[in-house]
């Protein structure tokens, strides 16, 4: 009985998007996964389109999203360029980019400590909204 108890206590929760934690089924869905690495510490980004919303994972290994005053080493957030504008910063590892317009984007994430100080961690991928 212990044993159970133990087993069920240990689950990781999962980060959840900040907005619309259930994207519509009936859209058609691409979903893409890409990784980068350095010094042991991997960015692992899945990411799908529905509608005008595209949906990121964002996956990294000891790390901890976050922001705060703190310039601790395996912290940091996700800053989002759509089309080399900087549009977002996010301390999830899940999100949302909402309202794109249609046609093709290109979507930069890269991976920052708090004061501006970046670590070498980014992404680049293309994304085709409305089509």
């Amino acid at each position: 009985m212990a044993s159970v108890l133990l087993v069920a206590g240990c689950q990781n929760d999962k980060p959840k998007p900040n907005s619309s934690p259930n994207p519509p089924q009936s859209e058609h869905r691409k979903s893409v996964e890409s990784s980068v690495s350095l010094q042991d510490r991997t960015l692992t980004v899945h990411q799908y389109v529905s509608g005008d919303d595209v949906y990121v994972e964002c996956i990294i290994n000891r790390f901890t999203f976050q922001q705060s005053s703190q310039n601790q080493d395996g912290q940091g957030y996700v800053v989002v360029y759509v089309d080399g504008v900087r549009t977002l910063e996010e301390s999830k590892a899940a999100f949302v980019i909402p309202n794109l317009e249609k046609g093709v984007h290109q979507i930069r994430l890269e991976v920052e400590r708090e004061k501006g100080s970046v670590y070498d961690l980014k992404q680049e991928f293309s994304v085709n909204v409305g089509n």
